[in-house]
């Protein structure tokens, strides 16, 4: 967000939701629940910084989500996720910490593997 404050304006000044998507796309699965905590925080700040306001949505970088991770989005009052592809459709994820709505995402809408 920091490298493209323009383009925040411009998403922002549309009507649309910036989600929570990681700091650099790291994936978490690559160091400690400590450093993917840290890093979490840094994004989450950075994001109310630039947009004056907490984001409700998540999508984990790579698709990789972790137990932890959940457990996180729950704690800070996250309304959803979109990073399992468990099913078609929207389901609650109950966690001891509480639950969290889940909008699954399909690879069939993802742009990544897009070969021009």
């Amino acid at each position: 967000m920091e490298r493209y404050p323009k383009t925040v304006d411009a998403i922002l000044e549309g009507g649309h939701e910036i989600g929570h998507h990681s700091w650099a796309h790291e994936d978490p699965m690559e160091h400690s629940d400590e450093k993917e905590a840290e890093l979490f925080g840094r994004a989450l700040d950075t994001h109310v910084r630039m947009t004056g306001r907490r984001p409700c949505g998540y999508r984990a970088p790579v698709y990789s989500l972790t137990p932890a991770i959940v457990n996180r989005l729950i704690e800070h009052d996250f309304l959803y996720d979109s990073s399992m592809m468990a099913d078609d459709l929207p389901y609650e994820v109950v966690t001891s910490k509480g639950s969290i709505i889940e909008i699954p995402p399909h690879w069939g809408t993802d742009d990544w593997w897009t070969k021009e």
